[in-house]
């Protein structure tokens, strides 16, 4: 009697990863993030976006009334942060973490605008 036995198969493992900046770019690279979580990022930017406009409006509206040298401190504070809003937002793209500490940004640049117009107001009763 003559018995055929099949080898039996051994696993492949997968190839080991590569450590370097190259391979962890690469990596990178390959990662899409979910498309429901940048629409969510988007609506908040736009929801921070409408709100920074409504703030910017009302300090329009006061800083008339300032003293000169204020005004133009805070307009030069303002218009900064503003400015920076915008690198960081183009920087971050897709990249969720960035995109989160953009979030941050437009809270902080938020905060200084009411604290803007609330002194505004208090200048000028």
């Amino acid at each position: 009697m003559l018995f055929a036995l099949r080898p039996k198969a051994v696993p492949v493992a997968a190839p080991a990863p590569v450590a370097g900046p190259l391979a962890q770019a690469a990596q990178r690279d390959d990662f899409r993030p979910d498309p429901k979580a940048l629409a969510a990022l988007d609506r908040a930017e736009a929801d921070y976006r409408d709100a920074a406009k409504v703030l910017e409006a009302e300090y329009d509206r006061l800083r008339p009334q300032l003293d000169p040298a204020l005004a133009k401190r805070w307009d030069e504070t303002l218009s900064r942060a503003h400015t920076q809003l915008g690198e960081a937002r183009v920087v971050a793209g897709d990249d969720v973490n960035a995109r989160m500490q953009v979030l941050d940004g437009y809270a902080g640049y938020l905060r200084s605008l009411r604290n803007v117009v609330r002194q505004s107001e208090e200048a000028n009763p």
